[in-house]
Formats: structure tokens, sequence, C-alpha cells
């Protein structure tokens, strides 16, 4: 397949892409070649670069320091119910501004700790007895929040504070002005699909080999025996269940048994990307 920087006045789209077989009028976006401009939602593994796709422009970059609090240890089940351990899921739980970013629409939002993007339930703290601090990102329409909730055993939770850096992207802009693409080298001008795309404006990229942080591709929790297993896409793992951990009915020996994860899942292949 041929690489192709296909532009397309009637209908406003510049797309850099593989072009699909079949042929025709390499100007024509409706010739059977030019389907990944025409189609790209159903071209993706084509296409390089489309003017009609979500190209994540960068509205803020911010780093904002959560501080938080520590959490009591956990208590034990009472009834006929023999445990080696005590681990509690639930019942401590905490919301947290990030940043208020005023758009009026709910954007897409990258948050990091370190160099990995968050992902629903991440840990931001463990420890070898399992007790767990984990968080989950989100937004409104003028706010990115953070929900926190916690593992407990019997032991304290300490305080902890931890840097995030949120991101957050803003949603395309209309077409504008007469210009299909628009370069003047003097004035720094580079514009595609009437204003559409800028050279400057920031965007998210992908850049394999040279990021400082990663965007899971793929599922990053997995379930088995009772036992959740979390995957950062930095490829570090946190089982949330200790191996040794068990639970019976009374008295000993009545039903019940190991409730640890004991699978093999090692998460996805991470996206490499950077906002400049």
């Amino acid at each position: 397949m041929a690489l192709h920087f296909g532009q397309f006045a009637s209908a406003g789209i510049v797309a850099l892409y593989e072009e699909a077989p079949g042929g025709g009028d390499f100007r024509d976006i409706d010739a059977p070649r030019n389907r990944p401009a025409r189609d790209p939602a159903n071209w993706l593994a084509n296409i390089y670069f489309h003017s009609d796709l979500d190209n994540l422009e960068v509205e803020s970059d911010t780093t904002v320091t959560i501080n938080h609090a520590p959490v009591a240890a956990g208590s034990g089940p009472g009834g006929s119910v023999t445990v080696n351990g005590t681990v509690q899921y639930g019942g401590a739980t905490a919301t947290h501004l990030l940043i208020s970013h005023g758009l009026g629409y709910k954007p897409h939002v990258l948050v990091l700790v370190g160099d990995n993007v968050l992902f629903a339930g991440t840990p931001i703290q463990t420890d070898a007895d399992k007790r767990m601090r984990s968080v989950s990102p989100y937004v409104t329409t003028s706010e990115v929040r953070l929900h926190e909730w916690t593992v407990r055993t019997s032991n304290v939770l300490g305080a902890v504070s931890k840097d995030y850096r949120v991101i957050v992207f803003r949603q395309p802009p209309a077409p504008s002005g007469n210009k299909l693409r628009d370069f003047q080298p003097g004035a720094g001008i580079f514009q595609l699909a009437f204003g559409r795309f800028d050279v400057d404006r920031r965007y998210l990229q992908v850049v394999p080999g040279g990021t400082p942080w990663g965007l899971s591709s793929g599922r990053s929790i997995d379930l088995k025996r009772g036992g959740v297993r979390l995957v950062n896409p930095d490829g570090s793992i946190w089982d949330t269940v200790p191996t040794t951990f068990f639970a019976r009915i009374s008295p000993p020996g009545n039903g019940g048994g190991v409730l640890y994860y004991d699978g093999s899942f090692a998460g996805s292949s991470p996206i490499l990307v950077q906002a400049p």
C-alpha cells in the first residue's frame, strides 16, 4: 500500500494514510484507495493523521499536590467466620479537587502520577500486608476531581502526598476561513482543513521509545479466585490479596479456602505518548 497525503477541499478533509486496495483517482475522495480518508473510523490502522479526528489539543497542563490523610486500621469480621488476617475493602473514601477548567463541557483528561497515566482504581500507595490507597480521576463540566478509596488491614495506612499532573484537552475547533491548507513559512503559519489543525497549538503525540510516560492500550485489571491484580502502564504489578490469606466457616476446616490471585496477567503494552 502507498502512503498518501490526501487533500479534499469538497469534504474539508486533509489526511495522511496508507491507501486502501482498489485503486481509482487519487484526487477523488470516493475512490476505493481513499476509503481511509472518507471513513477514518473503520480504517484507523491505515491513518497517521486525519483532520476529522480529535487530535487531542492540549488546553492546560498543570501539576497539583494532594495531601492524602491517614486511614485508620480496619476490623475483622464477627460471627462464625475465621480469617488469618484482616483485609477490609471500602469504608474509607474521599474526593479531591484537582483543577477547575471552566470549559462548560466534560473534556478528555489524562491524570498522571510519575510516569503512569491513571486508570480507574489505580493504586498510589501500597504496603506489604496489602493495605492500599487507590484513586480514580473524573470530570465535570467545570472541574477535574479525584475519587479515593482504600483497602484497610489491621495496620494504619499512613498519610502521603502525591503530585498529580493533569492534562486537559480542548474539543476540536469548527472549520473557519477559506483555505484548506495555509502555509506561510515567513510568518510561521501552517494550518490544515480550514484551521482545524494549527502548528501553533499543542497536541498529544505518540513517541515510540522516547516518551516520559505511557498510556495503557488495553485491560489493566484481572480477577481470579477472589483476588484482584492491577497492572500499571510501566508494567509494575499490585496484587490486592496476600498470598497467605484465607477465610473459612467455623469450626476450622468447614468450607472456604485461599482467596489470593494466582493468575498470570501482565497487563497490556503501553502507548508511549507525550504532550509538548
